[in-house]
């Protein structure tokens, strides 16, 4: 199993192993990604994973079941340099699979904060669902910031958006976008996610989110995929990344974004008589990513304004608790753009 690369195979009998070796120097981080693959609607398969070392001595020892797709991820830092070898095996059922080796992440030896390179995008990892890792990240006061984390599996990637579009149609004034009333992404005491209600919406990866404060700990934003802010003062925020719900590790990708182009833009809501309607909640999310870029309420005379990017946008609408209305338009790159739309509600 060489660095930066994968195996694809399959078992075809249950008990069945496998064993595959590979190269480590000492201290040494190796990420493997098993990716597994049931044979028919209904499958439940459990797979189990072991490295053993140069000796032959166990140093690791997972396993994890699913239903007809489930994932094992398992980060591996090598105490010496030697030759390794990674023991898959079928113990219930089997299955199709794919085992990546990622070779390219940084070892977090400690959770100090990491200094953040000069790029726009950082490549990180989260070792099981309970870990977090912090960045530290320079801005000036003025500018105008975002960040945003994706998972970098594609097919995470995938689940990520579909999941944000399907919490556009839940989004209460008051409560965090994308959270439906009276439900919690963790269970309170713990933190722990709820395992049924992940299982239940069928989650394949982690879902990530970041939360960013000042220097002083003053909290700028939480759990969320994407927060743009204006620092007041030159120096540091502090930006997390976790896992808010599922189960297992990730690999994801952090953006800082600073050079995009913000407008301004006006709106009206009115009603199917053009009659202004005050206090309805208008939420602007940036496609495809499903970015929330903004959350306003219209005015006693429906008007509304708000610093939004460039492009397709979706505006979710909601006044009290009577039906959302979503519409989506396209932001021109220059000048003023002026939205008028009818709340019917």
């Amino acid at each position: 199993l060489e660095r930066d690369s994968f195996i694809a195979d399959r078992f075809t009998a249950d008990g069945q192993q496998v064993v595959y070796t590979f190269e480590a120097a000492d201290g040494e981080l190796s990420i493997l990604d098993l990716g597994t693959w049931g044979y028919s609607r209904g499958w439940k398969a459990t797979a189990g994973l072991r490295i053993l070392g140069p000796d032959g001595a166990e140093l690791v020892a997972a396993e994890e079941s699913g239903g007809t797709t489930f994932r094992l991820f398992q980060v591996f830092v090598a105490p010496k340099e030697g030759t390794y070898s990674v023991e898959l095996s079928a113990l219930e059922q089997y299955f199709r699979y794919t085992l990546v080796r990622h070779s390219q992440y940084r070892y977090r030896p400690s959770p100090a904060p990491v200094e953040l390179a000069k790029r726009p995008t950082t490549h990180g990892f989260l070792s099981d669902h309970t870990d977090t890792v912090t960045y530290r990240v320079p801005v000036r006061a003025g500018e105008r910031v975002a960040l945003r984390v994706n998972p970098t599996h594609p097919q995470a990637h995938k689940q990520a958006r579909m999941m944000r579009s399907r919490a556009r149609g839940k989004v209460v004034r008051g409560e965090p976008l994308g959270m439906p009333r009276g439900r919690s992404s963790a269970a309170p005491e713990t933190g722990e996610p709820s395992r049924s209600a992940t299982l239940a919406q069928g989650l394949a990866f982690p879902r990530l989110a970041l939360s960013v404060a000042e220097s002083d700990g003053a909290a700028l934003s939480e759990k969320t995929h994407f927060h743009a802010f204006t620092p007041t003062t030159d120096g540091d925020v502090f930006v997390t990344v976790a896992a808010i719900e599922g189960r297992g590790g990730a690999l994801f990708d952090l953006q800082v974004l600073r050079d995009l182009q913000w407008m301004r833009v006006t709106g009206y809501v009115g009603d199917r008589d053009d009659e202004p309607v005050s206090g309805v909640t208008v939420h602007i999310l940036h496609d495809p990513e499903v970015d929330p870029l903004a959350s306003v309420v219209t005015a006693e005379d429906g008007t509304w304004s708000a610093k939004v990017l460039a492009g397709r946008v979706t505006l979710l609408m909601q006044r009290g608790t009577s039906p959302l209305e979503q519409v989506s338009l396209a932001i021109e790159e220059n000048g003023l753009s002026e939205i008028n739309t009818i709340y019917a509600h």
